[in-house]
């Protein structure tokens, strides 16, 4: 993966998570559906409304007699890779467009992330984000492309959970 640009492995990094959700959320028998919009093959995709463009990735159902590390039945996933940097970066655009699909469907949204460097997955959800977002530690800074994102330590003591792969 180091030998393409940082462009290239922040995509390829991306379809890496949704794999890792995947194969987790089989594991704990929760079954899911594409939600989101994957790079679409659309010439003015820059031109939809950003709440069409970065929907979650995934809406889930968690089947009641299968406890899991998360307990709604229905619920939203965004899935995010994290690198050697082990700082999880979020598009503020991102952040809009999940809350929003929070008040409007009225289902909670978690943040899978795929940890490449330690062979590890773990999870954090929104509302829980936005309360610490301001903390120390976490970094607010911008993309090569100069969006906005916030990034948040992999050691942070709010995450739900990590466990290995």
């Amino acid at each position: 993966m180091s030998s393409l640009a940082f462009k290239d492995r922040f995509i390829e990094m991306g379809d890496s998570a949704e794999d890792a959700f995947r194969t987790w959320a089989e594991k704990y028998k929760i079954s899911v559906e594409e939600w989101g919009l994957k790079r679409p093959n659309f010439t003015a995709f820059k031109d939809l409304p950003k709440n069409v463009r970065h929907e979650p990735d995934f809406i889930c159902e968690s089947l009641k007699k299968h406890r899991s590390p998360i307990h709604p039945r229905h619920f939203f996933v965004e899935a995010k890779g994290v690198g050697k940097d082990q700082i999880i970066k979020i598009k503020y655009e991102d952040l809009e467009t999940v809350a929003g699909s929070i008040d409007f469907h009225g289902l909670p949204c978690y943040f899978f992330v795929n940890d490449t460097s330690f062979k590890r997955v773990g999870m954090f959800d929104f509302m829980t984000l936005t309360r610490h977002m301001l903390d120390e530690g976490m970094i607010h800074s911008e993309f090569w492309e100069g969006k906005k994102y916030v990034g948040i330590p992999t050691n942070v003591e709010w995450f739900l959970f990590w466990e290995n792969k």
